[in-house]
């Protein structure tokens, strides 16, 4: 079991690293429009800050966010790198995460000469090696604890699937991780909360699937706090803080997400219901099933596929987008990249919901449910004015069911 527990806490560590590091290059390339002409490259490399420490246009040091963002953008890197080898028992000096990042830094710095809506900076890249060397230097003071930690949890299927909610849910809130600093964007942000908390005349529309994705998130919760002959009164107390404090948390860090802004009415859905799934979890544990879950997202899915539900009449029905992902090679835009993490968020929760109430494995199916749920949903939004119907949704609502039936399936067999 040692060995079981140790390899799943090593598999974590793994791809926790490749996808800090796909991150790393996504937030520093974004928005992925490349323009390699000499003339390009030329204005690019002038205007580059090729002085550390000083911002030569605007003749000062550099913004203090931006500083932190490049090293905050490369602190999971050394953290989880460094985890991966202190779990296999290996040493590694901290000096050797500061020249990854760095290298990293300078890398992602030379490419974004070609992007240019980015501007390349020596500052960034000396930024993400101390990035990458403090997230190793966490990695050192706290490893061993947290080793300890998982490999006591790592067999415990309930518990894992209560992380990859958490997971879940994270990505769904604060997706497509176009974080800033800016002290003008968290401004605005605290302004319109401030003026409109509850988004008085706004559609709900994903504000559903959040509010489910939490209801599991309180079943599950409340599922495990309840385990046992009897519950503990200071466990139950700790397990009802953290469900109640992450809706605040999560909502609280859109101010640092440039595609969204937090909002009172979304933080009361949640909060709804992550306590009524803990209830359910706590005082009925028989009814906290994945099938149940399935239906909660699911209902949850097609109210937000349907937002705002003023529908027209046939003959005002918009066409069909038949080319599949037409939208990311015309444009790569924040709007379209959250929309497909929604799509592959969410459906992988509603497959991975799925291949947990049917015991088996049936992925394909799982897949051709989902396609054909997200089909009805994008030919209803043929008749609303303010959504597009297309094939890309569709195809990326079957691709996440069929990812998320699979990690279901590694999380249930890992006994």
């Amino acid at each position: 079991m040692a060995n079981s527990q140790a390899h799943a806490s090593q598999t974590l560590f793994r791809y926790g690293f490749c996808f800090s590091l796909l991150f790393f290059f996504y937030g520093t390339l974004f928005p992925f429009h490349f323009d390699f002409s000499k003339r390009e490259l030329s204005i690019a490399w002038s205007q580059a800050g090729l002085l550390p420490y000083w911002d030569v246009e605007r003749g000062r040091i550099p913004s203090m966010p931006d500083c932190v963002a490049n090293i905050l953008l490369t602190a999971p890197l050394g953290f989880l790198g460094l985890m991966q080898r202190l779990q296999r028992g290996k040493v590694s000096k901290l000096w050797n995460w500061f020249m990854l990042g760095l290298a990293l830094g300078l890398a992602a710095e030379i490419l974004q000469l070609a992007v240019p809506s980015r501007s390349s900076s020596v500052t960034d890249a000396i930024n993400n090696g101390f990035g990458a060397l403090a997230g190793a230097a966490a990695a050192r003071l706290i490893g061993s604890r947290l080793l300890r930690f998982l490999e006591g949890t790592a067999l415990d299927r309930e518990h894992t699937w209560l992380w990859l909610l958490v997971g879940t849910l994270t990505a769904i809130m604060l997706g497509p991780f176009d974080f800033s600093l800016d002290v003008s964007h968290i401004v605005s942000d605290y302004r319109m909360l401030w003026t409109n908390p509850w988004e008085l005349g706004v559609p709900i529309g994903d504000g559903w699937v959040q509010m489910a994705a939490f209801t599991l998130v309180g079943a599950m919760s409340g599922r495990i706090a309840s385990s046992g002959r009897s519950m503990q009164l200071s466990r139950l107390k700790a397990a009802v803080a953290c469900i109640l404090l992450m809706p605040l948390v999560l909502e609280s860090s859109q101010l640092f997400v440039e595609s969204h802004a937090p909002s009172l009415r979304d933080f009361a859905m949640e909060a709804l219901g992550a306590a009524a799934g803990f209830m359910v979890g706590t005082s009925a544990p028989v009814l906290a099933r994945p099938i149940l879950g399935f239906v909660i997202l699911g209902l949850a899915t097609i109210a937000a596929g349907l937002s705002p539900g003023h529908f027209v009449s046939w003959r005002g029905r918009s066409s069909f987008e038949w080319i599949p992902f037409v939208e990311y090679y015309r444009q790569t835009t924040p709007a379209a990249l959250y929309d497909a993490m929604m799509g592959l968020t969410g459906y992988g929760l509603l497959g991975a919901l799925l291949q947990a109430a049917w015991r088996g494995r049936r992925r394909g199916l799982i897949a051709v449910l989902a396609v054909a749920l997200a089909a009805g949903i994008e030919f209803a939004q043929m008749f609303l004015p303010s959504r597009v119907a297309n094939i890309t949704d569709i195809l990326i609502a079957g691709m996440g069911a069929w990812i998320g039936a699979l990690i279901y399936s590694g999380v249930r067999d890992r006994r």
